[in-house]
């Protein structure tokens, strides 16, 4: 497999693409990205590629959507028969969109107020205790599964919900640049802002 940036555009039709198209063909070598990788406002060409010899079903071509280079990223996946499988645990998270601080901390005092601390087994009591506050915060804030966004967000905690917000609006947007070929003057400003 071979993965290139070449100032050759593969969109054009001239006698140097069709001898470089051919050469690689030659060694049974089929093009994967078939789409533009360069867009600007006055032109889209195709100089990022992937060859490879392996066959249609075991490889999946891509171009990512983002706008941090002039070129917009490529990427293979290859598909494998001894690939391992990873771990998609499910994650869990206390909800606190319902939780009212005055009501968990009546309940917390009312909770350690009804145990019997044992002094002679300090452990055991502790335990208890640290048992009846875990008891009242699941019923306050209940455990929920976290969504594939939330976890991959929990990785990274330095981007906050309204970052957040951004980079999807600035995504979306740069998408349906891409779908115009950067054919809306106003949407392109608007995007660069």
């Amino acid at each position: 497999m071979w993965g290139h940036q070449h100032q050759l555009n593969a969109t054009d039709c001239n006698t140097q693409k069709t001898n470089y198209v051919n050469a690689y063909k030659s060694y049974n070598c089929l093009q994967f990205i078939t789409k533009p990788t360069r867009i600007t406002p006055s032109s889209s060409t195709l100089i990022d590629h992937i060859y490879t010899t392996l066959p249609l079903d075991k490889v999946t071509p891509g171009i990512l959507s983002n706008d941090l280079y002039d070129h917009l990223p490529i990427f293979v996946s290859i598909k494998s028969a001894h690939v391992e499988k990873v771990n998609t645990k499910a994650q869990f998270k206390h909800d606190f969109s319902n939780f009212n601080v005055e009501e968990f901390m009546d309940e917390i005092k009312e909770t350690l107020n009804s145990m019997s601390i044992n002094s002679d087994n300090q452990a055991a009591a502790l335990d208890d205790a640290i048992g009846g506050i875990k008891k009242v915060l699941d019923d306050h804030a209940p455990l929920k599964k976290m969504s594939r966004t939330q976890r991959r967000l929990a990785q990274k905690p330095w981007i906050i919900s309204d970052l957040y917000k951004l980079i999807k609006t600035k995504n979306k947007l740069y998408r349906a640049l891409i779908r115009c070929k950067f054919g809306n003057e106003q949407e392109y400003k608007r995007y660069k802002k």
